[in-house]
């Protein structure tokens, strides 16, 4: 597989899963073929996982409203006497 360093999600997962299965395609033996195959499917589910997740996240924010700057302006506390 390629490159060491930081995932940048499921487009990264599903090209690991693609590398494991070419390699797969050309392992010499049924062991490492299979073992090869066990890893692209983790990747595959890795890769339905984070764009779950993912989604998630978008609905997370589309649900949050943030306040505006008025609301986050100074208000005295005014005591009725």
């Amino acid at each position: 597989m390629s490159g060491a360093g930081l995932m940048s999600g499921p487009q990264e997962f599903r090209k690991y899963a693609a590398e494991c299965t070419q390699m797969a395609e050309d392992a010499p033996g049924a062991e490492h073929r299979s073992r090869l195959m066990d890893m692209a499917e983790a990747w595959r589910r890795l890769a339905e996982e984070a764009e779950r997740f993912e989604q998630l996240i978008r609905e997370m924010d589309q649900a949050f409203d943030p306040p505006s700057p008025q609301d986050l302006q100074f208000r005295p506390h005014r005591r009725s006497h």
